[in-house]
């Protein structure tokens, strides 16, 4: 059973790090892939955090290219601050 399926964390480490901030069990995701397609198709209208890894500056072919831009603008913004 998911307790916060709102969160949504690509990989192992970032799982680990959803549940250290002390929410249980999120949604996990296995790739940058999948993470897109739950946001995308299952979170269109809810409010959802996606946590992935910067290996998202080198583009997924599979990632739409709307998410795929506003994932690297916030990126970069980050990195500049």
């Amino acid at each position: 059973m998911i307790n916060h399926p709102n969160l949504i964390p690509e990989c192992n480490v970032d799982t680990a790090f959803v549940e250290m901030l002390g929410y249980r069990r999120p949604n996990h995701a296995p790739s940058i892939t999948q993470v897109s397609s739950i946001l995308e198709n299952k979170m269109m209208k809810r409010h959802a955090i996606g946590f992935i890894d910067n290996d998202a500056l080198n583009i997924h072919p599979h990632l739409p290219n709307a998410f795929a831009s506003q994932l690297i603008s916030l990126i970069q913004d980050k990195t500049r601050q």
